[in-house]
């Protein structure tokens, strides 16, 4: 998913801005879905996070969120909307706080959420790969 090279360009803000986005869409889902759970014990060890505090306090998130580089920002925003869809749901918490996050971006990034619930519900595999681009590019 992310290359050796992806991963150096990225401060420890951002690593921890990775894995503080999965945490905190797994506690507005209110669902801790199998995949949620690969996909944060995977980031944890590829980034070699400590689990010294708690990551999935929203408002800490948002302030994270501020202290990244642009770039940084938007491989997040690309990040909290992969993790938003994998479980094939958005909860009324997601649909109330995401646009909290994404800001101007709210149309684009909401629209990639939905269409990427929507390819992992009817099993459009390819077309949900292709959803899940995590860049330094908005949208």
């Amino acid at each position: 998913m992310l290359t050796d090279t992806f991963i150096e360009k990225l401060s420890p803000k951002a690593r921890e801005g990775s894995i503080r986005a999965i945490a905190t869409m797994m506690v507005l889902a209110q669902n801790y879905h199998p995949n949620m759970l690969i996909l944060l014990l995977r980031l944890t060890d590829t980034f070699k996070i400590e689990q010294n505090c708690e990551y999935d306090n929203w408002d800490d998130f948002l302030l994270l969120l501020d202290q990244v580089s642009t770039e940084e920002r938007y491989f997040l925003l690309d990040l909290l909307s992969v993790s938003a869809a994998f479980d094939g749901h958005l909860s009324q918490l997601e649909k109330h706080h995401l646009p909290e996050a994404f800001k101007e971006l709210t149309d684009d990034y909401m629209e990639r959420t939905e269409k990427l619930k929507n390819c992992l519900l009817n099993g459009q595999l390819h077309a949900a790969k292709a959803l899940c681009t995590l860049d330094f590019n908005p949208g």
